[in-house]
């Protein structure tokens, strides 16, 4: 069959890619190629079934700092497309956004439905065909258009737009096709650890900075220790940083945790000299200087070698020491990585570089676009990964770029 533009993968960014194109061009011919047999089957069960469609974070500059990788790609689009436009996009559309606490953007109506429900009608207002249980296997050149060959049909068109995903096999055929693709890897994971430090701590959480010993590499904000290792948004930001690193060491790696933050070693060893010599005849265990939590302290204690009865007039320097440097670098040895939560997010896919961000097409082969996560781009959670899926689609969409 032919059309004037084929998109691969009826997911956020292909949806939303061909909905932009056909509202600049109702005369074109669409059509969405899905494998799975159910409509945005992703978009369904995102943010445990609410779908946080983007992040209420305006400012472009302020917006790239949660993206590891394609920032510097990205910022230029944002300027054009942001979580501004992704909330007026909808409102117009007659679906309200809602902001929460801590910044993510969830459909008012609570339930991911709504955005399905809005991309099928745009979908059917617009004429847009979408095949379901239709596997690409494969993209060839052919007189000047795009031949894809599914399992039953051939489909034909000038224009190719790719927003699979994380899909290996449509990353195959993008190989064969000329495109770099780099290997995914685990991108937001939890960490696991066999120290006896994290024994009896499952539920306990504090505000840390922790750094992957040997590197620069230091991230800060919650530490959640669970039965497992630890978790929460400062562990989940250093595992998406340091991503690539982390698989290469085989997730067998230390971290350095501060649990002080504004503190480092040599403040801390004068702040418990003071309080030596005030709190005396105090038992050290009783103290619980910076408001640490009882658990806490004591595992503190334990591992600077201070026995729980002893005082703090006979705690030898040495031990102040100790208990200084638990405080503000203790090394946990991380064994494994775990899920956060149900999510499973990578990096990788096909090569930034191979690839003109102006418009998202491909510089290897003309006439095939990008969106989404099929790309080497990357974010934390909150909806930054959605708000990427917006704005390449709509960049790709954008007719002032062609």
């Amino acid at each position: 069959m032919v059309y004037d533009v084929i998109v691969i993968g009826g997911g956020a960014a292909g949806y939303f890619y061909a909905i932009n194109l056909a509202a600049k061009n109702r005369n074109l011919k669409i059509v969405i190629l899905e494998k799975q047999k159910t409509v945005l089957s992703k978009v369904r069960v995102s943010g445990g079934g609410r779908c946080n469609v983007t992040r209420h974070c305006f400012a472009p500059n302020e917006l790239v700092k949660f993206y590891p990788r394609g920032a510097k790609e990205l910022l230029p689009l944002f300027y054009g497309f942001n979580p501004a436009h992704t909330i007026e996009w909808f409102r117009e559309r007659g679906v309200e956004l809602k902001t929460e606490p801590d910044g993510r953007m969830f459909p008012a109506a609570n339930t991911s439905r709504a955005i399905i429900d809005c991309f099928v009608k745009e979908a059917v207002k617009y004429n847009i065909d979408v095949m379901l249980n239709t596997e690409v296997n494969d993209i060839e050149e052919a007189s000047g258009s795009w031949k894809v060959a599914a399992e039953t049909k051939v489909y034909q068109a000038e224009k190719i737009f790719i927003g699979s995903g994380n899909s290996t096999k449509v990353w195959g055929i993008l190989e064969k096709l000329g495109h770099s693709i780099v290997p995914p890897v685990p991108s937001l994971f939890s960490f696991m650890s066999g120290d006896n430090f994290v024994i009896g701590l499952a539920g306990l959480a504090r505000d840390v900075s922790i750094n992957l010993a040997g590197s620069k590499l230091t991230e800060s904000g919650a530490l959640l220790f669970t039965h497992q290792g630890v978790s929460g948004p400062a562990v989940l930001k250093l595992s998406s940083k340091a991503a690539r690193q982390l698989a290469a060491m085989n997730y067998q790696f230390t971290i350095n945790v501060n649990f002080l933050i504004n503190m480092n070693f040599d403040d801390t060893v004068s702040y418990l000299k003071n309080l030596k010599n005030a709190e005396a005849v105090r038992l050290i265990r009783l103290t619980k200087p910076f408001d640490i939590p009882q658990r806490l302290w004591e595992k503190l204690m334990l591992w600077s070698e201070i026995n729980m009865d002893t005082k703090w007039k006979d705690c030898p320097q040495k031990k102040i020491n100790l208990l200084s440097s638990a405080l503000t670098k203790l090394p946990l040895h991380i064994t494994g990585k775990s899920t956060n939560k149900e999510e499973f997010v990578t990096c990788g896919g096909v090569e930034r570089k191979e690839i003109e961000w102006k418009r998202m097409e491909s510089k290897i082969a003309k006439n095939i676009f990008f969106g989404g996560e099929v790309i080497d781009v990357d974010a934390l959670t909150g909806g930054f990964n959605f708000q990427a899926a917006w704005t390449t689609a709509f960049t790709a969409a954008d007719t002032k770029n062609r």
